[in-house]
């Protein structure tokens, strides 16, 4: 009987678990310190809606990390595709509010800056594993 080798190209699930990586980060901020997580973006001081608001989007990217990991962990490339797709689709919508939210404040200091760079390398690693499988799957070989 033959041993099967398993040959790994470069995997580029790496660069997901980083991702998730800042995002819990940023989900710690959003829900512990959201007047520290905002004023990372703006001077301008918010009222306690606004401080709420971005603890309910700290918990909402808490779930949405959550579904990539164990997208990430499954290893089925098509529960990742499906996840990789929306998160694309949210990549994209995130560098429109991204613009509008520095033109509408008239700033782009570091963390928009931050943002918008990390979205696009983002973006660009999502159409490379959804146009190129094999980059994060393996290959069997006999």
């Amino acid at each position: 009987m033959e041993e099967q080798k398993i040959v790994r190209r470069i995997d580029l699930k790496v660069v997901f678990y980083l991702e998730a990586v800042i995002n819990l980060v940023v989900v710690i901020l959003c829900i512990f310190f959201p007047s520290f997580f905002i004023g990372q973006f703006t001077t301008i001081t918010l009222q306690i809606p606004g401080i709420e608001i971005i603890r309910w989007y700290g918990i909402l990217l808490l779930v949405i990390t959550l579904i990539l990991l164990g997208a990430l962990i499954t290893k089925k490339y098509e529960f990742i595709r499906i996840v990789l797709i929306s998160y694309l689709i949210g990549d994209i919508a995130q560098i429109g509010a991204t613009i509008y939210f520095a033109l509408k404040i008239a700033t782009w200091n570091f963390a928009i800056i931050f943002t918008m760079v990390i979205t696009v390398i983002l973006i660009v690693f999502r159409i490379l594993v959804l146009s190129f499988p094999m980059l994060i799957k393996e290959k069997k070989i006999t």
